[in-house]
């Protein structure tokens, strides 16, 4: 049986990811051979409360469900564990897409939305490991791009103007004002 710790963030995607987090955690019922403890992040602790877990005891799989900033902070905390405690066996990350881009769980082969659910836990018991390189800037590791936030910044507008406008006109919007603002960087 494996053991998972899967951390999960409840204010990914604007906070509105709760049918698909309830679609997640009925898979993990089902499933006769995953045991899964639930950590929740959203305080911006998970450092010290993934420690603590991790402590107690460490399982086999850490996922995360949530965008690519709590992917982005479980990596860390997970890189500062290990370094803290080079006895211990590194814990596999498996990340399940449930954020607004997404980009993390794209570069490593899983499609956002709901079709991934199911994959993900069937990935769990029997996935295969496959180790990736990240980006480090200063004390910060990154598994995708690094963007400060900017990509986050177009896509929510770019969300906004397609609920109030249509695909066409959002695009167009979201384009014009990304040059603009590049026109107005001092």
């Amino acid at each position: 049986m494996k053991r998972i710790i899967c951390v999960y963030n409840p204010k990914s995607r604007g906070g509105s990811f709760a049918q698909l987090w309830q679609e997640f955690t009925n898979l993990l019922d089902d499933a006769e051979d995953i045991d899964c403890d639930l950590l929740e992040v959203a305080d911006g602790n998970l450092g010290d409360r993934l420690t603590g877990r991790l402590l107690e005891d460490s399982g086999d799989y850490s996922t995360v469900t949530g965008g690519d900033g709590t992917h982005c902070a479980l990596i860390n905390a997970l890189l500062r564990f290990q370094k803290s405690h080079p006895e211990r066996r590194p814990i596999s990350y498996l990340p399940i897409p449930f954020g607004t881009g997404n980009d993390i769980a794209k570069s490593v082969g899983f499609k956002p939305g709901r079709g991934c659910v199911p994959s993900a836990v069937q990935a769990i018991p029997g996935g295969g490991e496959h180790r990736r390189d990240l980006g480090r800037w200063r004390s910060l590791y990154f598994a995708d791009a690094f963007s400060i936030g900017l990509d986050v910044a177009i896509l929510a507008t770019h969300n906004a103007m397609e609920a109030a406008l249509g695909q066409r006109a959002a695009d167009c919007s979201v384009y014009r004002a990304a040059t603009w603002s590049m026109r107005q960087a001092p």
